[in-house]
């Protein structure tokens, strides 16, 4: 069921929440991480634990890059290389200066570790977790992702807090990816799932609800305690004044409305 949207006398939209709807998915391009070796100007800050994969401890090699015109060599913006069993792998984008600082201090500020395994096909997928990358805002995260049939790693990158939830009460846990906002756009989910042995990334929520004033509308996924639901704000005017508000929960694929208000 989709969403209505019917006019007003004063020409601003009313909103229905659906009672429910479908979520697209697809799968994620996955970035296959090649060998690399640090740069001669790559001055190493340290060392971030990145937990067990296929039986072997991971770690984040983290460097400054010290030639200020060179890739990845400005102020805000770190090198790392993913270290595992006696190899290392580089990314293509360049990660966010506060692994430096996490780095030195030993803490994982700006890493959030996963460690998802998922069996399919008699082979094992490990999502591993995630490290910041370089961005005008928070939250630009690219991801580690293990693959032992081919024993490679690979890569991707979303803009989010990811946090893993067992939002429809099967047993396993989802990813599910919290938009917390940036600059004129408000909060939203994407939920990431495994079908067989393929990665997949939904179409965001509020973009599946159509919602109306669609930057200023918000979804903010509770994943702290259950049940696990999805409340969705419209915005009903450009400035906000007036809202509408539902909550959802998320089963097979799609978003149940359970309440609104």
């Amino acid at each position: 069921m989709q969403a209505r949207l019917e006019p007003e006398a004063e020409g601003i939209a009313a909103y229905s929440f659906p009672e429910q709807a479908a979520l697209l998915f697809q799968a994620v391009e996955l970035t296959e991480l090649e060998n690399a070796k640090p740069a001669q100007t790559w001055e190493h800050a340290g060392t971030i634990p990145f937990g067990n994969v296929a039986g072997s401890p991971a770690f984040l090699q983290v460097f400054k890059e010290t030639n200020p015109v060179a890739s990845c060599g400005s102020d805000y913006q770190a090198v790392a290389l993913l270290e595992h069993k006696g190899e290392t792998f580089g990314y293509r984008e360049c990660f966010s200066a506060s692994l430096i600082e996490d780095a030195i201090q030993k803490k994982k500020a700006s890493v959030v570790l996963l460690e998802k395994n998922h069996a399919a096909a008699g082979s094992n997928y490990v999502l591993q977790g995630a490290a910041a990358l370089a961005a005008n805002g928070p939250a630009r995260m690219g991801y580690f992702y293990y693959d032992s049939s081919q024993d490679k790693w690979f890569a991707f990158e979303d803009w989010g807090d990811p946090r893993l939830a067992d939002l429809d009460g099967d047993g396993a846990d989802e990813l599910v990816n919290q938009f917390e906002g940036l600059h004129l756009h408000w909060p939203d989910v994407n939920i990431y799932r495994w079908r067989g042995s393929v990665l997949e990334k939904s179409e965001s929520v509020k973009a599946v609800l159509q919602v109306p004033h669609f930057s200023l509308s918000s979804a903010i996924a509770n994943t702290e305690s259950g049940p696990h639901t999805i409340k969705v704000q419209a915005a009903m005017d450009s400035e906000s004044v007036r809202t509408e508000s539902a909550t959802y929960k998320y089963e097979s694929g799609k978003l149940l409305r359970i309440a609104s208000e």
